[in-house]
């Protein structure tokens, strides 16, 4: 029997109401019963990492799974997930995304699924944030933080995480199940072009790049 305590961790803006309504619509629907969740707003635009953390604070789980306020879980991800780790043993459990807004509605990068190199983790961003880690492994790693990502072309809070995981040795374990639906809506995205870092830098906006309220979504 799967018995893994799973929380369901979301920062969220404010404005996205509705946004966040179907976002934990998709948690209450899980299959999975151990399954809670944790909501922290940004309220002062200090962006999705911060933001992150915070919640982080409150979640009290042997278990953590992140889920962008925009984004929405499949009923049987957190069961797949869990099943997954319990098969494998692996520290990180990842499952595909499927995106509505592009023509493939797959992931831009996308691992073949099973064991995931170290060396493929710390080269780029290759998971969705919406991974499976045991809560202890997030705060030993520090949490969530911005990494840029020379091919993206993005800065990644979850990228930031997952390299740190890998250099603490944890394993990486990806599912062929679709787990997540990640929407890319307009200037929602997972990062920050550099470009739009530096500007708002030199506007005297940004107190530094994880204090970007663009680095909230999906």
């Amino acid at each position: 029997m799967i018995n893994h305590s799973v929380t369901v961790l979301i920062a969220h803006l404010p404005e996205r109401a509705i946004d966040l309504h179907n976002a934990l619509m998709s948690v209450a629907l899980q299959t999975h019963q151990r399954c809670t969740v944790v909501v922290t707003e940004d309220h002062k635009g200090e962006g999705s990492a911060a933001t992150r953390n915070r919640a982080l604070e409150r979640v009290r789980s042997e278990w953590v799974l992140p889920l962008d306020d925009d984004d929405l879980l499949m009923p049987n991800a957190v069961q797949l997930l869990c099943e997954a780790q319990a098969a494998t043993n692996a520290d990180i459990v990842s499952g595909r995304a499927w995106q509505p807004q592009t023509p493939s509605h797959g992931e831009p990068i996308a691992p073949p699924s099973g064991w995931i190199p170290k060396d493929t983790i710390l080269d780029r961003s290759v998971l969705n944030v919406s991974s499976l880690m045991r809560t202890e492994d997030v705060r030993r790693a520090h949490g969530w933080h911005f990494k840029w990502d020379e091919k993206a072309n993005l800065m990644l809070d979850d990228w930031g995480l997952y390299r740190n995981l890998a250099l603490l040795d944890k394993t990486f374990y990806r599912i062929p199940d679709h787990t997540l639906i990640w929407n890319i809506t307009g200037s929602n995205t997972s990062g920050q072009t550099r470009d739009k870092i530096v500007r708002k830098s030199n506007d005297g906006n940004t107190r530094q790049a994880a204090g970007t309220r663009a680095g909230l979504s999906g």
